[in-house]
């Protein structure tokens, strides 16, 4: 008897091409969010340092305005300011409390004004 002829076993690819279609397209999809989500963690953190230097700005600003208040409190003071006025040659003078005119107070109740107010009988009324 003679042997019957082996066939030599193919392999065959079970995937089709609508399924290998639907793997691309998943895969494709998920690498899409995937980007995405890795560009708008990037654009958070981008405008956090944007805001972190804002907010330091800010911080060197409320320091220099708070220096420049107290350099004009300290240039303000009687001591400093009466050389200046004195070098500057204007004619202010101090004043002493001799030369202050002392004025009452008004008194605190209210006062009603004269207004002439005619009678009722006179008053016109409208048809």
């Amino acid at each position: 008897m003679p042997r019957p002829k082996r066939r030599r076993q193919q392999y065959t690819n079970r995937l089709g091409l609508p399924a290998l279609t639907a793997v691309l397209v998943v895969a494709a999809s998920v690498s899409m969010v995937a980007i995405g989500l890795v560009l708008s963690r990037n654009r958070v953190h981008a405008l956090a340092e944007q805001q972190r230097q804002v907010e330091q700005q800010i911080s060197l600003l409320d320091q220099e305005i708070r220096q420049l208040n107290k350099r004009i409190d300290t240039q303000l003071t009687r001591d400093l300011v009466i050389p200046r006025l004195a070098a500057a040659g204007t004619r202010l003078q101090l004043i002493d409390e001799e030369s202050l005119i002392h004025i009452p107070k008004l008194p605190s109740t209210p006062t009603t004004a004269a207004i002439p107010v005619a009678p009722a009988s006179l008053a016109q009324t409208a048809p």
